[in-house]
């Protein structure tokens, strides 16, 4: 599991904070936590009941080589939601394809895979392996809900989230998940 982006948005779905660890494809990271907001919407609409912050998975990406997947954890007394877009290296159009493949032909493809990505520096939309952390998405929303108290409680905050203690924070967060 690897973090692709985390948002912090505000009221009105405005962008307090937002961090993509790939700064080549921040646009598609930014369409991914928008494209996710309605699934969010009618989620939170539908439990007004609950109290719990985290909702939990919310949608892929609309593309459909894409593996990401968004989560959210939405405080509502302060109106505050928090999305983070997970690469878990599973992707459910890939992998059905990939269960119906031979073992020689998979060698291959991971053969050809590796040059192509080697020799042309190009992104792989197959993923056939996939790292197990012992953080959850639970655990890392936590995390970030409480680096984001801290900010907050910080007397030279603003309304956005643009201290270089915070975005530290988010990056150690990233690399130690």
């Amino acid at each position: 599991m690897a973090i692709k982006s985390i948002c912090y948005l505000g009221e009105d779905d405005d962008i307090l904070f937002f961090h993509s660890t790939e700064k080549s494809d921040e646009l598609s990271s930014r369409f991914s936590v928008f494209s996710a907001l309605d699934n969010l919407k009618k989620l939170t609409e539908s439990s007004e009941k609950k109290t719990e912050p985290y909702v939990g998975y919310i949608g892929i990406n609309l593309s459909l080589f894409s593996a990401y997947k968004n989560y959210a954890y939405v405080v509502k007394a302060i109106n505050l939601k928090i999305i983070l877009t997970i690469d878990d290296g599973k992707n459910k159009y890939t992998d059905d394809i990939l269960k119906s493949v031979s073992a020689t032909t998979i060698i291959t493809f991971v053969t050809f895979i590796t040059f192509v990505t080697f020799t042309r520096n190009t992104p792989v939309c197959f993923h056939l392996t996939h790292a197990v952390h012992a953080h959850t998405p639970s655990q890392i929303f936590i995390k970030l809900h409480r680096i984001y108290v801290d900010a907050v409680c910080n007397p030279f905050y603003t309304d956005l989230l643009e201290s270089n203690s915070f975005e530290k924070q988010i990056k150690k967060l990233i690399e130690t998940s």
